[in-house]
């Protein structure tokens, strides 16, 4: 396999494009994130649901610990946030560390999105990138490959220690301006239960504390509901609630629209592995830098567990609504996760879902196929 070319982009990262005749996606050298996703026609800086950051952006390590502590809030979630683009992989942690992990020099959702990934091109025309990280004791390889308007990502994490590990595995996709655009963004998951977080993130949350959910709604702190199909209605929020894949399920799904674009941006995923989708809201709330009141995303967050916690809080509670909330990956041994990501076109008012088999992806309003897309589904998905 050859050495794909990297191109500067947004902040002078360096980015990896793949490109077919309906997709394209970006991915970053450093931190392995995918940093933008759009159709191949469109103007991928312009069109890209993928959450772009507005502050500096810096490959891993380039920013010195001066620079963290000053205009990122330093330690955990500093060096994080510096190196951080659209969909952020997070492992083997999910939030912030500990204290005692905070001093050892562990960042906010683990070592592989602040790390060097080295990255080799696929004979089938995708892009594969390895990384190692000798404190976790863990190697991810990564393979992504278009196909169609697809894109398949084959992740396997390896345990490289003589001792099974126990560990958070989340796929960090935030969404930002333009596509969170009010009255036109619309999100729709087959999801069923979850709860909110155990605590009040902000003066601004919206949410109720510690409270059960049903999808597409969640307790709101001042009476009512929150509904999660729609943009945040609020001026300023920052809050967080889970939702668990419905256990009959195979593969867990969201669409996140946008009704004037007539697009709506998928990811599948399977539950064995992945059976939660947090869903965090921050709308201008946070005032401390990076953040600096500026910022509109929504992080749709799906995973191995419910809410971004430290590794002991998480290991405390293994189970909840009957669902694990952490995987283990036994010693000298591995796991291999397959999820894909693309668009489907939609310009309806109702709410869509999908149906999944083994030959096609089909977008369904009500009982009416709207759109079929072919896939090959990996046989060990």
């Amino acid at each position: 396999m050859s050495e794909p070319s990297a191109v500067n982009w947004i902040n002078g990262r360096k980015i990896y494009w793949l490109k077919n005749e309906h997709l394209q996606l970006a991915v970053a050298a450093g931190g392995g994130h995918m940093a933008a996703v759009a159709p191949a026609a469109s103007d991928a800086a312009l069109d890209n649901p993928l959450w772009v950051p507005p502050w500096p952006s810096f490959e891993p390590g380039v920013a010195d610990d001066a620079l963290i502590d000053r205009d990122y809030g330093g330690p955990p979630e500093g060096r994080t946030l510096a190196s951080i683009l659209g969909h952020n992989l997070c492992l083997d942690l999910f939030g912030a560390p500990s204290p005692e992990e905070t001093a050892a020099g562990v960042p906010t959702h683990g070592f592989f999105g602040i790390a060097d990934w080295q990255w080799r091109s696929a004979p089938d025309g995708g892009l594969q990138g390895v990384c190692e990280e000798p404190r976790a004791q863990l190697r991810v390889e990564r393979r992504i490959r278009l196909e169609g308007w697809l894109a398949w990502v084959e992740e396997r994490v390896e345990n490289l220690s003589c001792w099974d590990h126990p560990l958070m595995w989340q796929q960090h996709v935030t969404l930002g301006p333009p596509w969170l655009e009010a009255g036109q963004f619309w999100l729709e998951t087959n999801c069923d239960q979850g709860r909110t977080v155990a605590a009040q993130l902000h003066a601004d949350s919206q949410l109720a504390v510690d409270a059960a959910a049903a999808w597409p709604m969640a307790p709101a702190r001042r009476g009512g509901s929150v509904d999660y199909r729609h943009a945040v209605s609020a001026p300023r929020a920052s809050d967080f609630v889970c939702f668990r894949v419905r256990t009959e399920e195979a593969w867990g799904w969201f669409l996140a629209g946008h009704r004037g674009r007539g697009l709506a941006l998928g990811y599948l995923w399977p539950r064995r592995l992945y059976p939660w989708l947090g869903i965090w809201d921050e709308k201008f709330a946070r005032t401390s830098p990076p953040w600096s009141g500026r910022t509109y995303t929504r992080g749709l967050e799906f995973g191995t567990s419910p809410w971004p916690r430290s590794r002991r809080e998480t290991f405390a509670e293994p189970w909840l609504l009957d669902t694990p909330t952490y995987l283990i990956v036994p010693a000298r041994s591995s796991l291999t996760a397959h999820f894909a990501l693309g668009f489907l076109t939609y310009s309806g008012s109702a709410w869509p879902r999908l149906r999944v088999s083994h030959e096609q992806v089909e977008l369904l309003e009500g009982d009416r196929s709207l759109q079929t897309l072919p896939w090959s589904l990996p046989s060990k998905a």
